[in-house]
């Protein structure tokens, strides 16, 4: 859980400025997520705008597929300064509106343990939706 905590704080060190090319990346996630990542930064670098995401997480384990891929639920209070901003001057873009009140989005994260550590292998979720914080029934015990 500390591992997923920290690739939320990756995803922000490496948003603004936007740098696709930053090794943080490759810390906190792998694979085709990875190369997705990637593609997303050069996107807001190329279009002068990075995106302010740290929401309040509520993880918790719900799956061991192997020893070294598990899978997280995280039912998230989003954090009203979510969105797109211009790089020049710090303002919101109008194509983003900010997160309603006391939003929830879900989240279902797939992570695997390499290099001593857990990494973003897959990211899914919804956005404004009803969720229960952790821990729920569906927690795994977390040793």
């Amino acid at each position: 859980l500390t591992d997923y905590a920290d690739y939320w704080d990756g995803l922000n060190e490496v948003s603004n400025p936007p740098d696709p090319e930053s090794p943080r990346l490759a810390e906190i996630a792998s694979g085709e997520h990875l190369q997705n990542l990637r593609g997303l930064t050069a996107d807001d670098a190329a279009n002068r705008r990075y995106y302010r995401e740290k929401p309040t997480l509520h993880p918790e384990v719900t799956e061991w597929r192997t020893s070294t891929t598990i899978v997280l639920l995280d039912c998230q209070e989003t954090d009203p300064q979510y969105g797109a901003y211009d790089q020049e001057t710090d303002e919101r873009l109008a194509t983003d509106p900010p997160a309603k009140p006391g939003q929830r989005d879900l989240r279902e994260i797939t992570m695997a343990f390499e290099d001593g550590r857990w990494k973003v292998i897959d990211r899914q979720g919804s956005t404004d939706t009803s969720c229960e914080f952790a821990p729920t029934p569906l927690g795994v015990a977390v040793v």
